[in-house]
This record gives structure tokens, sequence and C-alpha cells, in this order.
């Protein structure tokens, strides 16, 4: 058992290393964002994007331009991108300007300062260095896997209940970071912004300005980089927003009871599932738990179940809602070992740290036949916190 103990710690920490991936310097613009941004005249596209950032690496610091602008500002200082014929005069003047001169006689009118409010891109250093740490906590379950009844079988089972709940852990704690980090919200892009759209075989820039129907019909999406030409002006994350894969790990206290039977121990709920709705979700569940019992035997609770839950209030960053389980549950104890169905629910609440990561609460009664009598009903109440990633 000790070998497999130290195999599956160093796959527990592999697995946290893998999870906590860095971010890059790319972000993804949908196709839906695409679409809605082609509707809008060329002068006004930047100043509302909706990008997500990708994971990978970066080897120079973001353009960061300060603090978002009023969209007015756009419809003011950017308006000659919506007339394409005076931009070309005006780029053509540029040109002259920069070879020496305009031709007397040509009539045209001095380009207005098409760059204003953006400063002018210029080259930059990159970082001298960077570094990046990782850390975990100790998990410490007391004697849950020490000696008591249950026979060897039992402490193996114990054993691998605590394994699996601090890979578990530590594979939270890596994607926790990450999601922690990751930018998903709204940007502002000058409209001259190279825009990398992925198309078959590659990719290729086009402006943000120019940006047409058929750029779009041909693509699932594009992609801008924070460390390229005018970089971005950050104007704020998306809310918390639960829909699609969620990946939950929460630890606290344990009581269990019955007509013959009290004791109180560790437990932690650890869940994978689906919300296909912001408010609504089906996650299955994997609850391991146990302790010692007031005469120093050595209890476990463990399940399996399907869980609900949904989330109707929301006020500024807390979420409260509730959920409904149902499932399988194994008892082991100082009367042997016993399985039967399991039915419960309880209320949760959420904290909300960035849109896809939010701290998490709840409180769990759920009744099972696994009482020492035969067919009788036992009750198990949890209190746990831990962390959810959507």
């Amino acid at each position: 058992m000790r070998s497999r103990l130290v195999v599956l710690v160093a796959f527990g920490t592999h697995l946290s290393l893998a999870c906590g991936g860095c971010v890059s310097n790319e972000y993804v613009i949908s196709k839906h964002e695409l679409t809605r941004l082609i509707q809008l005249p060329p002068s006004q596209r930047g100043a509302h994007v909706h990008v997500v950032q990708e994971l990978g690496a970066s080897d120079e610091w973001a353009v960061e331009n300060g603090d978002a602008l009023p969209e007015t500002a756009y419809a003011d200082e950017f308006a000659i991108y919506d007339r394409p014929d005076e931009l070309a005069r005006a780029a053509d003047v540029d040109i002259q300007l920069l070879l020496g001169g305009v031709p007397d006689g040509a009539g045209w009118p001095k380009p207005p300062p098409r760059h204003n409010p953006w400063p002018q891109p210029l080259p930059r250093d990159k970082p001298h260095g960077s570094s990046s740490s990782s850390g975990g906590g100790n998990l410490n379950l007391g004697n849950l896997g020490g000696g008591g009844g249950g026979g060897g079988g039992g402490d193996d089972l114990a054993i691998f209940a605590i394994i699996v709940v601090a890979v578990a852990v530590m594979a939270a704690a890596g994607l926790a970071v990450t999601e922690g980090i990751r930018y998903d919200g709204f940007v502002q892009l000058h409209p001259e912004q190279p825009v990398h759209l992925r198309e078959r075989g590659g990719g290729r820039p086009v402006p943000l300005d120019q940006l047409t129907p058929a750029d779009v019909a041909g693509n699932d999406e594009a992609v801008v980089r924070d460390d390229e030409a005018w970089g971005f002006r950050f104007a704020g994350r998306r809310p918390l927003d639960r829909q699609g894969f969620a990946f939950k790990v929460d630890m606290g206290s344990l009581s269990s009871l019955c007509a013959c039977y009290s004791a109180t121990g560790f437990a932690s709920n650890i869940q994978l599932g689906f919300f296909p709705h912001h408010r609504v979700g089906v996650l299955g569940t994997l609850t391991l738990g146990g302790g010692t019992s007031p005469l120093e035997h050595i209890f476990q609770r463990h399940s399996v179940n399907l869980e609900a839950q949904v989330f109707p209030l929301s006020w500024w960053r807390l979420h409260l809602g509730g959920f409904a389980h149902g499932g399988y549950q194994l008892a082991r104890d100082e009367f042997g070992t016993r399985e039967g169905q399991a039915w419960g629910g309880g209320a949760i609440f959420e904290i909300a740290l960035a849109t896809r990561l939010a701290l998490t609460g709840r409180w769990d009664y759920t009744i099972a036949r696994t009482a020492p009598e035969n067919g009788a009903w036992a009750s198990t109440s949890m209190l746990t916190a831990g962390v959810a990633i959507y």
C-alpha cells in the first residue's frame, strides 16, 4: 500500500502542476462576438469587445493603455474610420510626410490625430525575467486511516479516500490559480488593431476596422494579442458565469447519527458536472468521509450520487442556492460494512472571485439505509467549504 501511496501522491503533484497552467498573450474573440462587431461602424468596433484569454506562455509584457474610454470618445476620435475614402487620403498624406512633405497643390487636408487617444505603438523590451511558483497546503485528517474497526481492508479504503481527496485538492488548487489570473471580460481596441483570423491551415491578420462578413463567415474565431501594436485597454471582467463544465472540491466536518450510533469526523465532496444554464447544473458527486467515534473506533461514510444545483438568488458577488441528490452510500465501522441507497439535499452559497472561479460553502443533510440495524435509516450532516471552477 505504501508504494501505491507514493505513486498516487506523485501523480497528484504532477496533476496540480499540469492544471496550474500559465496564461498567454492571446485572447480569443468568438464567432458570435465577431458577428456582432462587423455590424457596427468601423469606428465603434473596438469600444467594447469580449475576449477570453488562452492558456500558454508569453514572452513580452502586455501593452496596457490605462483605463477604459467612454464610447463617445470612439465616435469623436475615430470617426474617419467610417469614411474609407477620406481615411485612404489621410494615409497617403502620412506617407508623403514621411517621404519629405506634401506636394504643392495637392489640396489634401492635414490628417486628423488618428492615434489619439491611443499612443503610437512602439517596440518594447522583453521582461528581464519572470518566475512562477506553486505551493500546496498540508492536509491533516487525523487518524482517519489509522487502526480501529474494519480490518485491513477498511484501512486500505480509508487511506485510498485520503489520497483521492489530496489529489483532488491539488488539482483544484492548480485550476484555481489559473482561472483566478485568466482574463474573461471586455477590452477596448484601436480600430487598426490586428485581428488574427483562425482559418484552416493557419491564420491571417486583418485590421479590426477592415473586417468583413466574408472574413467572419470563413472562421470560427479570431485572436488578438495584448503585446502587439496598440495593445488593450481593459474594461472589466465579466461576472461569475457557470455555464459549461464545472469542477468543485470542498472539505469540512461530518456527523453521522442513527438510533444506536453517533460520531463526528472529516468529509470532502469532489464534483464534476455541467451547467446548461448559469443558474442550473447537474453534477456527479463523490463524497468521502470518516473519523473516530467516541469509543475510539474508526468509522467511514463514502457515497456516490447525482446532484442537481440551482442558484436563484444573487447579489453582487454573493450567490445563494440549494441542491438535492440521490445515490448510494457505503458505511464501515465496528459494526461491519453496510451499503444502501442515500437521498439528501441542502443549502449552498458561492462568493465570486473571477468569471470562472468562486469560493463555495454548503450544508448537506443525507439519509441512507446504512444504519447498523437491518434496513434502518441513518443520517449524515456535513458542513463544508471549498472552491468551484467553471
